[in-house]
């Protein structure tokens, strides 16, 4: 059995590894939970030794490390909750193609949470992480063409979208599909 670089056992219960960037982390020390859903919408758990470690890397470009803080902030966990400082840092993780930050962005426009709202924008970024097989970008981006929220409306772009999000379990894009299967 393989040994964990973290604990040195194979006994792998006390450590996690983030899908997105490989590292290993012990779970009993110091755990972010950041909410980094991935494809299949788990939730990651992320070592930060401290909020000055975790804004350090994000500022040298560390992408994981910037999507974490854009969290941070929008959730107020660690720091004061403020949307404008998230949408900053998801917006650079996003530019570096990380498909939580482009996704939770286009949420962000979507909902006008520290920008003005901006369907269009909204489509763009929602677009970018359905593209790259994020099952919550693609029922979002569902939606946006069902309503005819900064696209026009196209219920067959919509199935398109919804079909992707419910081969991936996504109940709720396989009800709208359902739905809107006879527009």
């Amino acid at each position: 059995m393989k040994k964990c670089p973290v604990c040195q056992s194979g006994n792998h219960d006390t450590v996690k590894k983030c899908r997105y960037c490989g590292e290993w982390f012990d779970k009993q020390e110091n755990v972010l939970n950041a909410e980094h859903s991935l494809k299949n919408n788990t939730t990651e758990r992320i070592n930060i030794s401290s909020l000055k470690d975790i804004r350090k890397a994000a500022e040298q470009g560390d992408v994981c490390a910037q999507f974490n803080l854009g969290w941070m902030y929008r959730k107020g966990k660690g720091v004061p909750q403020d949307d404008s400082e998230a949408v900053k840092w998801y917006r650079k993780a996003a530019e570096q193609g990380d498909v939580c930050a482009q996704s939770n962005l286009g949420w962000m426009y979507d909902n006008a949470k520290g920008v003005s709202q901006d369907d269009s924008e909204a489509v763009n970024w929602y677009r970018k992480a359905a593209e790259q097989g994020l099952g919550s970008a693609q029922y979002n981006l569902g939606v946006m063409y069902e309503i005819g929220k900064g696209v026009s409306r196209d219920y067959s772009e919509a199935a398109k979208w919804y079909r992707k999000a419910a081969e991936q379990g996504d109940a709720d894009a396989q009800l709208r599909l359902d739905k809107i299967k006879d527009k």
